[in-house]
């Protein structure tokens, strides 16, 4: 006679368990892989990005991806980044005067500081706990969430399309630049107000 045996909702027997140990392992072998692959095998997606990051690392020596901890790139008609997503080492990024419409940059740890002014920007996502200087000027956002950057010290948003801006998760904020921005009569006081209860400076000018 056999028995059955029966797994309950929220249990995991040994055969579970091992897949599971089994996975975890595969994971952070291929993340381990992955920070160590050469800068050459690397699909960047962009041809001038490409020529950028390749450039910058025969200049420097760099072979693998996660000696890349700066990278310049600045007016070169970038139209896309989202495999710097694969730099975890970068500590600061210069995308100044590009083509991109779109950035965005998944639970980086590392980047402390991004410049992506002068570009088409309509869209924004940044999550970057270490991150506290983020300049954006010039572009056509017309909102942003910045509750995934909590460290930021110095914004810039000057000449964007923004009527709204919330900085309740953003405490460490000293310095904050939002001129020609359509704000309206409600973010224009928030702002004040954050600037007299705080030790924050906000340039403003009006629209």
């Amino acid at each position: 006679m056999f028995r059955k045996r029966i797994t309950l909702p929220g249990t995991l027997d040994k055969g579970n368990k091992m897949h599971i140990k089994m996975f975890g392992l595969i994971l952070l072998l291929t993340l381990t892989l992955g920070c160590s692959r050469p800068i050459n095998e690397v699909y960047w997606g962009d041809e001038n990005l490409t020529r950028c990051v390749e450039r910058t690392a025969e200049r420097h020596n760099w072979t693998k991806i996660n000696q890349i901890e700066w990278l310049k790139c600045p007016y070169m008609g970038i139209s896309n980044a989202a495999s710097l997503n694969a730099l975890t080492s970068l500590q600061y990024l210069d995308l100044t005067g590009n083509a991109l419409t779109r950035f965005e940059l998944l639970e980086h740890k590392a980047l402390i500081e991004l410049h992506l002014t002068r570009n088409r920007l309509t869209d924004v996502k940044i999550h970057a706990s270490a991150l506290t200087r983020l300049e954006l000027s010039e572009n056509a956002l017309k909102g942003i969430d910045l509750s995934d950057v909590p460290a930021l010290t110095e914004l810039s948003l000057n000449e964007n399309e923004l009527t709204n801006l919330d900085l309740s998760k953003n405490t460490a904020m000293e310095r904050l630049s939002i001129n020609r921005n359509p704000l309206t009569e409600e973010a224009e006081a928030y702002l004040m107000k954050l600037q007299k209860e705080s030790d924050m400076y906000v340039f403003y000018l009006g629209r």
